[in-house]
């Protein structure tokens, strides 16, 4: 009895100790907007850093897993912070997959030298996907545009709102 006591206290320890030793977390941070609208054909790119005792830092593994609207796990991938602690990589889909609201989860699995003694810590981000149906005509993002450049009045750009209300491309609750 002795023995198995001496021993339930020497691993409880053994825990303590590896738990107190779990110090260093590297955060990865996004870099783009709190969520993000894709349409099937466009060029997304997820991008971020890796902070690590508010500095950038190199070599850190990252889990990447992408979910679909139903919150499957459609993709599973690893990648690493470049030199200066920054990772980017592509927001692709097929057409065959679904519209609605994509979760990007991306976790820290630290760099080499730290994973046995490491905090995990995550990001996520939401990317909406439109379907073929709901996309924006190229016309109205040009209009959006043509405003910030100043070649349009104010009226023409309220009026391609409203062109996006009424075919509930955006939905407006009252």
């Amino acid at each position: 009895m002795q023995n198995y006591l001496l021993l339930l206290v020497v691993s409880v320890a053994i825990i303590g100790i590896q738990g107190a030793y779990a110090t260093h977390i590297s955060q990865p941070i996004m870099t783009v907007q709190d969520s993000l609208v894709y349409s099937y054909g466009d060029n997304l790119t997820i991008s971020g850093w890796v902070n690590y005792s508010d500095e950038p830092t190199s070599d850190v593994l990252l889990s990447v897993k992408i979910s679909n609207p139903n919150r499957t796990v459609i993709s599973d991938f690893f990648i690493t912070s470049d030199s200066k602690g920054e990772f980017a990589f592509p927001f692709e889909l097929s057409e065959d997959d679904q519209s609605g609201d994509y979760l990007v989860n991306i976790m820290s699995m630290c760099r080499e030298v730290h994973r046995d003694i490491c905090t995990h810590k995550t990001a996520e981000i939401s990317v909406s996907v439109l379907g073929e149906e709901s996309k924006i005509p190229e016309w109205v993002r040009n209009v959006f545009v043509w405003y910030a450049q100043d070649t349009i009045s104010e009226k023409e750009l309220l009026n391609a709102i409203q062109f996006l209300i009424n075919e509930k491309i955006i939905i407006v609750e009252s």
